[in-house]
């Protein structure tokens, strides 16, 4: 039920996504987003369930120390939907980002590392951003709660050669991605944001006819991504994930390595050239685009099978020896098939990279019927926004 322009005074009593978590005079919780723990807000109840009600924070009665401007033109309550935290200074977004991962793997809160932050300036770190563009043909982020869009003529937290796209006139109503991996910036213009269909475009929204494919360098290894394989967003966050995965393997023999949701390979290209793993290696990924990078970015090592297809049909084959799986799913986490798959196979060690606390947990609980789990360490690849990446490590029960 959609309650219109409801208002009361309430306390923000913790963290919680998109801000805080407070209570109504009725007694009802509300998470309050554009709120800092500890404030004393206006709420206006844009949302209610019958257990809790969803609201944003219209005015700030005692403000909190840690709230500031936010670096952002378009950012507000009703404004672009793409960044959480701009009303925070970094250093409570990172306390913030603590408590919530805290809350989120409250079962494993043992294990849980300090979250590893990017230093430096935590603007300008984006070298992808999904936008659509509106009936004008401008440039344009969902509006917060809606499918309406607003038009943007720059994002604080997007590469700054992006500004060019926002002044140009684009295909009106398409799904556009900008892409500036290296030093040729690209924008992949489609009809709709699930289409496999596609035309590229130079930051001046003028149609590009020849295929571009990124090179990147991470760790002194060279990779090749083209225009519709995944890559991280953060300029950063290749080299972090892989220092992570490194850092967990380091020193230690593996007979076969999989890799689950590989992308164009780069975590595998990281653990044979840069942590000396010579076994084995599968890699199981969906996208033909991601796979074919990946064949070319490990063309120089022959032990090497790539396995097209969904990942919850893929079947680990009998193996002798020590076995090392590492996996990358998207948000929604790992499919019940192959998560039972991953519980009928003895794993010497497990590394699993996630984007989303709550499916990381749900994952965690089933897999830690048979596997402890060693650490957890959150990365903020995520600056502005709630979200946290995850590296979890896993080994057998003793």
């Amino acid at each position: 039920m959609r309650i219109e322009q409801t208002m009361e005074e309430v306390e923000i009593l913790r963290p919680a996504n998109g801000g805080g978590v407070a209570r109504l005079d009725s007694g009802k919780t509300i998470f309050v987003r554009n709120s800092i723990d500890g404030e004393q807000v206006q709420v206006r109840i844009d949302r209610e369930r019958s257990k809790v009600a969803f609201g944003s924070a219209i005015a700030v009665v005692t403000a909190s120390e840690d709230r500031v401007s936010p670096p952002c033109a378009h950012y507000g309550v009703d404004a672009c939907g793409g960044c959480d935290l701009q009303h925070m200074n970094y250093v409570h977004q990172v306390e913030w980002k603590e408590a919530i991962a805290q809350s989120a793997l409250r079962k494993f809160a043992e294990v849980i590392a300090p979250i590893v932050t990017v230093e430096g300036d935590q603007m300008r770190f984006r070298t992808r951003i999904r936008l659509r563009s509106d009936e004008d043909g401008r440039l344009s982020f969902d509006r917060r709660h809606s499918n309406d869009p607003i038009a943007i003529d720059d994002c604080v937290i997007a590469d700054e050669r992006f500004k060019e796209a926002f002044e140009a006139t684009w295909p009106e109503n398409c799904s556009i991605e900008l892409r500036g991996l290296d030093e040729f910036p690209f924008a992949v213009v489609k009809e709709d944001a699930d289409s496999q269909e596609y035309l590229l475009f130079d930051l001046k929204a003028e149609e590009i006819e020849d295929e571009i494919v990124s090179q990147v360098t991470v760790n002194g290894q060279e990779y090749q991504i083209s225009a519709m394989s995944f890559w991280q967003s953060h300029k950063l966050a290749p080299q972090i994930i892989a220092d992570q995965v490194l850092a967990a393997t380091r020193g230690e023999h593996f007979d076969e390595v999989f890799e689950l949701y590989s992308g164009v390979g780069l975590l595998t290209k990281q653990l044979i050239y840069v942590g000396g793993i010579l076994g084995a290696y599968t890699l199981v990924e969906s996208s033909f685009d991601a796979l074919g990078d990946a064949d070319e970015n490990l063309s120089g090592y022959d032990d090497v099978e790539l396995a097209q297809g969904r990942v919850d049909r893929f079947k680990f084959p009998k193996g002798k020896g020590s076995r090392l799986l590492i996996m990358d799913p998207p948000r929604s986490g790992l499919d019940s098939k192959i998560s039972a798959e991953i519980m009928r196979h003895n794993f010497a060690k497990i590394v699993y990279v996630s984007c989303d606390g709550s499916t990381l947990n749900r994952d965690l609980e089933l897999l830690s019927e048979r596997y402890d789990v060693i650490s957890i360490t959150p990365l903020d690849l995520f600056p502005q926004s709630e979200h946290l990446e995850y590296v979890a490590v896993l080994e057998p029960k003793r």
